[in-house]
């Protein structure tokens, strides 16, 4: 005999499939689809340190680097087993044949095997009026314990023993210079006058070695006798780092969710943030994003190391680059919209009548700078809601900006450091330079006299703009339908990722009754959001004003009639209209009201299905 399904047994089975429906249709939280920082190629700037080979067992984990000249070339030296963590080992730096040496001593403080080295290839071998660059402008060790022959003393117990070419001991670092002629004598001249100018591109070998012997041979080339370093005996790998020739490849706007300039933890989280959405509005910021090598070398010796470029530094770090005139390096915000008026003692870092974005004093809330110096990416982050320059026009929805970067040169000179008494009183004598010397005429380190390189983007600053998903009634009014919850969705030209907060107010005109219900809204990367609130059942028929807020600033409100559920079907359906906005600004205090889900209603509806089942099966 064939069996009914019992009641209980139907409508449990039909309150599942009801649950297993609303669970795959409910809507996904919205993601926002964020901007890769993608490392640039070849062509198109900085390649990431891709070796040719590598090796797991002792000597350097990558034998080939390439770098642009100026920026930071990060290697990493497995230690043999048979070396304690406390022996030093000692690294020639380039070599006789390239023109510059350094021999650094490296001891592995932090005991994990491997060695740690960052060289900073702008500040390599040069000084102040003073002394040396300090070692920690121009190696990065990490944990390690790093001391330079260029920068500093070598030192070590007992220290390393330098030999001259026919086997006699010379007497120290400099003197073992002059022996391979790089120098002219230790009497007259310092380790840091190897160098005119920053090390130039070119083929450098890196070599380590566990000897503490270094000594200066002869070599016979041709007709021609020369010295070269060596590490002798002791030496077990060799590295090579290609410097390549760096300039401006391009330059983007691009927008990120509101906040202050400052507030991304580090360029990795601010890239992750951003997207190219066009135009970004006045309440959100703008990230200003140039592709371009050459320069991280120089902004990490102003910043305090490549660590602090990376986790962000006030706007003044680039401002101080831009004000050393014979770098030859330029960043301008400039409006084109019409003239801005600039007076005649305009800051350093203003050289157009034009430019609107003065980093040297501007507060890091509003106008910050972060650097991913591995992939040759320069961030400058600017709130508009801080900045008056970056605001609209009066009487206009938007302001039209161009951003550039631009490397410089002389027509005729190249750049050399201010090694010749021009300007004494200068602190920094030797790490700056000029054309010809010259630190007040542009030319940039690591380009041809006469070859410039610029990049620019033109972009607005426009109005927040929003729009909410409303019914249109049979008069002029809007309509919102009350469900349980209620979604209040819409566009909007906001920055994707924006977390706003969506309210819905509601107040009798005597104050009898009144409500304010709020919710979270993420806009997505197609510029939407949704909102969830509950609406008592009293407000069918009423008015009530539907606000958006991103932090304390209102971008748009409207108002709309809340219609039955049932009813809907005797209204049109159109197309929203836009809403109004508004620039005020409100401070409401209160949090969000939670908001009845729509998994939740149906899990309560499964409850009562089983109760009305338990009941009938009981009878």
């Amino acid at each position: 005999m064939t069996r009914t399904p019992s009641l209980t047994t139907t409508l449990r089975a039909t309150a599942v499939s009801i649950l297993v429906v609303a669970v795959v249709c409910t809507p996904a939280a919205v993601t926002v689809a964020a901007a890769t920082d993608h490392a640039p190629t070849a062509a198109a700037g900085a390649p990431p340190e891709s070796p040719s080979s590598s090796t797991d067992d002792a000597g350097w984990q990558h034998t080939e680097h390439t770098r642009p000249a100026g920026d930071i070339v990060s290697l990493s030296l497995t230690l043999p087993d048979r070396i304690p963590n406390d022996h030093p080992v000692y690294i020639h730096v380039g070599g006789a044949d390239a023109g510059f040496l350094d021999v650094v001593r490296a001891v592995d403080t932090d005991a994990d095997g491997t060695i740690t080295l960052g060289i900073n290839t702008r500040t390599l071998g040069t000084s102040t009026s003073l002394s040396p660059t300090n070692t920690e402008n121009v190696y990065y060790s990490g944990g390690d314990t790093v001391t330079s022959g260029v920068h500093g003393r070598l030192g070590g117990d007992p220290g390393p023993r330098f030999v001259g070419p026919d086997g006699t001991q010379l007497d120290g670092f400099a003197d073992y210079l002059a022996a391979v002629g790089l120098i002219r004598s230790a009497d007259r001249e310092r380790p840091t006058a190897q160098l005119t100018r920053p090390l130039q591109p070119g083929t450098y070998t890196v070599t380590a070695t566990t000897n503490r012997t270094i000594s200066a041979q002869a070599r016979t080339d041709g007709a021609t006798t020369a010295l070269t370093s060596s590490p002798a005996d002791g030496g077990f790998d060799t590295a090579t780092v290609s410097l390549t020739t760096p300039g401006v490849h391009n330059i983007t706007v691009n927008t990120a969710p509101a906040g202050a300039a400052d507030a991304a933890p580090n360029a990795t989280a601010l890239a992750a943030s951003m997207t190219d959405q066009r135009p970004p509005t006045t309440t959100d910021r703008v990230v200003i994003a140039a592709n371009a090598t050459g320069i991280y070398g120089h902004l990490a010796a102003i910043a305090g190391g490549p660590d602090a470029l990376a986790s962000g530094v006030a706007p003044s770090t680039l401002s101080t680059l831009e004000a050393r005139t014979g770098e030859g390096v330029q960043f301008a915000v400039e409006a084109t919209n019409s003239p801005v008026v600039k007076g005649p003692d305009s800051p350093p870092g203003i050289e157009s009548p034009l430019e609107i974005l003065d980093l040297s004093g501007a507060d890091p809330a509003a106008a910050s700078v972060y650097a991913n110096a591995s992939r040759g990416r320069l961030y400058v982050v600017v709130d508009p809601q801080a900045v008056a320059d970056f605001q609209p026009s009066s009487g206009t929805d938007f302001q039209n900006l161009s951003a550039s970067l631009t490397y410089e040169t002389d027509p005729a000179d190249a750049f050399q450091f201010d090694r010749g008494d021009n300007n004494i009183q200068t602190y920094y004598r030797s790490l700056l330079g000029g054309a010809g010397g010259d630190i007040t005429i542009p030319a940039f380190p690591y380009l041809a006299p006469g070859t410039n390189e610029t990049a620019s983007d033109d972009f607005q600053v426009v109005t927040p703009r929003t729009r909410f998903d409303l019914r249109a009634d049979s008069g002029d009014g809007r309509l919102l339908t009350r469900a349980q919850p209620t979604h209040v969705s819409g566009v909007t030209n906001l920055a994707p990722g924006t977390e706003a907060t969506v309210r819905v107010s509601f107040a009798e005109s005597n104050g009898s009754f009144g409500y304010i219900q709020r919710s979270t809204a993420t806009v997505a990367a197609n510029g939407t959001f949704t909102g969830t609130v509950d609406l008592p059942v009293p407000t069918v028929g009423e008015t009530v004003t539907l606000t958006m807020f991103v932090a304390d600033d209102t971008v748009a409100h409207t108002t709309a009639t809340v219609t039955d559920p049932t009813r809907t079907t005797t209204a049109a359906t159109t197309t929203p209209e836009t809403q109004s906005e508004t620039t005020t600004t409100s401070r409401e205090t209160g949090g969000p009201t939670p908001g009845f889900t729509a998994v939740g209603a149906l899990v309560a509806v499964v409850i009562v299905f089983a109760g009305v089942g338990l009941r009938r099966r009981r009878e």
